[in-house]
């Protein structure tokens, strides 16, 4: 009998572990934007690019910049695809630029655009060879924490984004900055914020 009752003892033990390990399986993680589905227009292009910055998600980043992306920065400041990644992952990753300057948070407080995306044409200065390609002037907010300091670089102002769209596939094709450096209350330009990091 207490052979019995041992073995009856045992039997509702491992019902109960098995039971607590059905019950404590991770929930599946919440869904959220796919890097392999294509953003389906320029408008949703620009919700990755933001959601990018605030993720700090290199991949996401890399994956909607067209091959030959430029970035034209103000005083004839150029970056080209590989360079401006390349500054990205800077931002991200927490790596000191210039005077040991980091970035550990990066906030997307404003992308708002500014009138419909508009067609390039060929008398536009700097994109009119790239074919279909629309572009669109957008008010920019983005706020750098910097790394040990209680010091955030804020970039305000505008910025001409360029799209093309070929055969359905959107990239971001370029970049026009139109933000302004004020030091005196700790703004900076899109263009200064990247030279730190180049």
């Amino acid at each position: 009998m207490f052979h019995l009752m041992r073995l009856l003892a045992l039997a509702l033990a491992c019902v109960a572990v098995l039971s607590a390990c059905s019950d404590n399986t991770a929930p599946p993680d919440p869904p959220g934007p796919d890097l392999i589905t294509e953003p389906v227009d320029a408008d949703e292009l620009m919700a990755v690019l933001a959601f990018a910055h605030d993720t700090r998600d290199i991949a996401r980043y890399r994956f909607i910049l067209h091959s030959d992306y430029r970035f034209i920065g103000l005083q004839a400041v150029e970056f080209d695809h590989d360079q401006d990644l390349g500054v990205f992952e800077y931002w991200c990753q927490g790596i000191a630029g210039e005077q040991g300057i980091a970035f550990e948070d990066i906030t997307t407080v404003e992308m708002t655009g500014v009138g419909p995306w508009q067609a390039v044409t060929a008398d536009d200065p700097v994109f009119g060879d790239v074919a279909d390609a629309v572009s669109r002037t957008y008010q920019l907010g983005l706020d750098l924490q910097v790394a040990g300091q209680q010091l955030i670089y804020q970039v305000r102002g505008q910025a001409v984004f360029y799209v093309t769209i070929t055969d359905g596939v959107h990239r971001l094709r370029g970049v026009i900055d139109q933000t302004q450096d004020n030091r005196a209350a700790e703004r900076v330009s899109w263009t200064a914020a990247k030279m730190i990091f180049y």
